[in-house]
C-alpha cells in the first residue's frame, strides 16, 4: 500500500516536450506545423497524470515537467539537468512520454520503450501497463531513438530514463499534417491510464532501477557527447 507521505527523499520525473518545429515549408498551402502527436499528446499525458496523482501518496515524490526546445537538441531538458531543482542523485527514474496518439495499424493498446534492454525500466513498465491491458512491443528503431528525446539528458547524468511511445514515425511526422483530428483518442486514453499505473509502480517500488551492461555502455557514450 502507498505510504501516507513519501518515505524516501527521492523523485520520479514524468516529462514530455511541448515544442514542435513551428513554421516550415508549406504543404497544400499550410505552413504551420502544429505537432498534435509530436508532442501535444505527451504534454497532455503529463497534465492528466499530474491531475490524477495530485492526492495520491507514494513512497517517492513525483515531479511533472514539460520541456521546451527538444526539437533543437534537447535544450530544455539539458538545461534542467544542468540546474535541477533537486539533486539528480535523488531522481530515481525519468518517464518521458513521446508521441502516443497515432499507433500503426493493428497496434492499438500497444506501446514501445526506447532502449528497453538498457535497464529494468521496461520490465516494470510492462507489468504495470498489463493492468490496463496495454502491451509493450518491440519497435525497430527503439534503441536508436533512445538518445533522441529528453530522457537522454537524464541518462547522460546517470539517471535511469527512457521514453515511452505508443505510435509510429507516421507520414505526418514533422509535417503540417500532424493535426489533432488524426489522433486515435481511445488508444491514447488507454495508454495514459496505463501510464498512471507505470508512474505509481516507479514511485512506490521498494528497490531502485539499474542499468544493464548495455545500458551502462550507452550511458558512457552519452556522457562523452555532453562533455
Amino acid at each position: 500500500a502507498a505510504a501516507d507521505s513519501p518515505t524516501r527523499d527521492e523523485y520520479v520525473v514524468v516529462s514530455a516536450h511541448y515544442d514542435h518545429v513551428g513554421l516550415g515549408s508549406a504543404l497544400g498551402g499550410d505552413n504551420i506545423y502544429n505537432g498534435a502527436d509530436d508532442n501535444a499528446t505527451g504534454t497532455t499525458a503529463v497534465v492528466l497524470l499530474a491531475e490524477a496523482l495530485a492526492e495520491r501518496r507514494l513512497r517517492r515524490n513525483v515531479m511533472f515537467v514539460c520541456f521546451a526546445a527538444e526539437e533543437r537538441g534537447l535544450r530544455g531538458s539539458r538545461a534542467f539537468c544542468e540546474r535541477p531543482p533537486v539533486p539528480l542523485e535523488r531522481v530515481s527514474a525519468n518517464l518521458n512520454i513521446e508521441m502516443i496518439g497515432r499507433p500503426e495499424k493493428g497496434n492499438q493498446r500497444k506501446c514501445w520503450i526506447t532502449g528497453a534492454g538498457y535497464s529494468d525500466f521496461a520490465e516494470v513498465c510492462a507489468q504495470a501497463l498489463a493492468t490496463e491491458q496495454v502491451e509493450v512491443i518491440p519497435f525497430r528503431m527503439a534503441d536508436s531513438l533512445f538518445g533522441a528525446s529528453d530522457n537522454a539528458s537524464f541518462a547522460a547524468k546517470g539517471v535511469v530514463a527512457h521514453s515511452v511511445s505508443a505510435g509510429s514515425l507516421h507520414e505526418d511526422y514533422h509535417q503540417p499534417g500532424d493535426e489533432v483530428q488524426k489522433l486515435d483518442i481511445p488508444h491514447m486514453t488507454k495508454i495514459v491510464r496505463g501510464l498512471f499505473d507505470v508512474t505509481v509502480a516507479l514511485a512506490d517500488r521498494e528497490g531502485d532501477l539499474s542499468w544493464s551492461e548495455r545500458g551502462e555502455a550507452f550511458v558512457e557514450r552519452l556522457k562523452g557527447r555532453r562533455r
